[in-house]
């Protein structure tokens, strides 16, 4: 199932704000964010996972 409107972040968000924006998604968390361009926000350029912050020692496993 494709969400409509997702949500996104940038080259430039924080990791301590992508992972904010994962975790106060409401339902459950969102483990993968994608992203875009600034420039072009329908543009990905790549995806950031939450197992990628977990690594990387930002949050709990």
């Amino acid at each position: 199932m494709a969400t409509l409107d997702p949500i996104t972040v940038t080259p430039d968000t924080m990791a301590a704000t992508a992972l904010d924006l994962m975790e106060r998604n409401g339902k459950r968390t969102i483990s993968v964010l994608p992203v875009v361009d600034p420039a072009d926000p329908g543009r990905l350029l790549g995806l950031l996972r939450l197992h990628d912050l977990v690594q990387a020692g930002l949050g709990n496993p």
